[in-house]
């Protein structure tokens, strides 16, 4: 192919905008391995850890998150905008992409604005059904807004949407092999509050575990809790004389997804995506401050479809996450048929589609100026 060497990602903040960028390079990188990347992301961030770690230049710019804050420090966070706008340039200028990669977040913001005033390709991932506020401002300045939810349309006008779905990283596409569940074995569950954790999972998973055991329910349990938690999340389960796995993050999402039985999590569109591309069933518990509360209608498409359970965070501090849970777990083929169901939601071959179609685009690109 004659596609120039060099496209730029940017974005970051959570997994959920981190990791499709990771899988979109990927998949990318199967259809033209020449391509070289470089990411664009902040410094305080999960992105700063992880996109090095797998050995993508990584550059920051300094920006903050402005949507909802107030008085001082929304203040603060303004004024950082010019500083972050002429690195941004500076950034584009250096590295000379042949287009920009925005993944979402305000961490995506400056390059995604800077490759409009240099007129470099922007072309956006959005994983919500209602989109971001980046995606919302830069869309129709946009060649594509690559969706998941076909509903996003509605939200940018005069934008060209394409719902190709969400990249899926290969290694959780291809997990390691497990044992199906037994009739009579301990029930694996996966605890995941994401990135940052999730405080109702870390103070109330271990009472709703001593009462599923209670009511004669073998577990086994892993939880993720989140940075700097482990060690609180692991004293409430030992309290409570229970064994269980916790970690402050779980690096290798793909085998903890292949041992698990069942996945007790947010519903974050890339956890969604994930999830159903695999086959998980899950309890999904939204996160109540999710902007214009889209986890929820992220978790009602797969839950109105059979393929997992859904309880609101304030309901997962009472009696329901257990009486949904008591009729599904030791009975390998209701955990079964909610997979199926979830797996036919999935789109696995989401990162491909997309890689083709941009690079496409720029190839097309390409050959007018030339």
């Amino acid at each position: 192919m004659s596609t120039p060497r060099t496209l730029l990602i940017t974005g970051g903040g959570t997994g959920g905008h981190i990791f499709p960028g990771m899988a979109l390079r990927e998949a990318l990188l199967a259809e033209d391995p020449s391509l070289s990347f470089v990411w664009v992301g902040t410094a305080d961030r999960l992105e700063a850890r992880v996109v090095p770690a797998a050995g993508i230049p990584f550059e920051t710019v300094d920006v903050a998150f402005l949507k909802g804050r107030h008085g001082i420090d929304r203040v603060r966070a303004a004024l950082r905008l010019p500083g972050a706008m002429t690195r941004a340039m500076q950034l584009l200028s250096r590295h000379r992409p042949a287009a920009v990669i925005g993944l979402g977040g305000f961490a995506s913001g400056p390059c995604c604005a800077a490759a409009v005033l240099a007129r470099t390709p922007l072309f956006l991932l959005e994983q919500n059904a209602m989109p971001g506020l980046v995606t919302r401002a830069l869309a129709r300045r946009a060649r594509t807004v690559y969706s998941v939810f076909e509903a996003a349309g509605r939200h940018l006008p005069g934008a060209e949407i394409r719902p190709l779905g969400n990249p899926i990283r290969g290694a959780v596409l291809a997990p390691a092999e497990r044992v199906a569940p037994q009739r009579g074995e301990p029930v694996r569950i996966l605890v995941v509050g994401g990135s940052q954790g999730a405080r109702v999972f870390n103070e109330e998973m271990p009472s709703v575990a001593r009462s599923l055991t209670r009511q004669g329910v073998s577990l086994r349990i892993r939880h993720s809790a989140g940075r700097g938690n482990a060690e609180d999340t692991r004293r409430r389960y030992e309290a409570l004389e229970l064994a269980a796995t916790v970690d402050d993050f779980i690096d290798d999402m793909a085998a903890a997804y292949a041992w698990a039985d069942l996945v007790i999590t947010r519903a974050g569109a890339t956890t969604i995506s994930e999830l159903t591309a695999i086959g998980k069933p899950a309890l999904y518990v939204p996160f109540p401050h999710a902007a214009d509360d889209h986890q929820t209608a992220n978790a009602l498409a797969v839950v109105e479809a059979g393929g997992g359970l859904l309880v609101s965070d304030a309901e997962f501090r009472t009696d329901k996450p257990i009486r949904l849970l008591l009729p599904v777990l030791g009975h390998p083929e209701v955990l079964g048929r909610m997979g199926d169901a979830a797996q036919r939601l999935g789109r696995p071959d989401a990162g491909a589609a997309i890689a083709r179609d941009l690079l496409a685009q720029i190839e097309h690109e390409n050959r007018e100026e030339s």
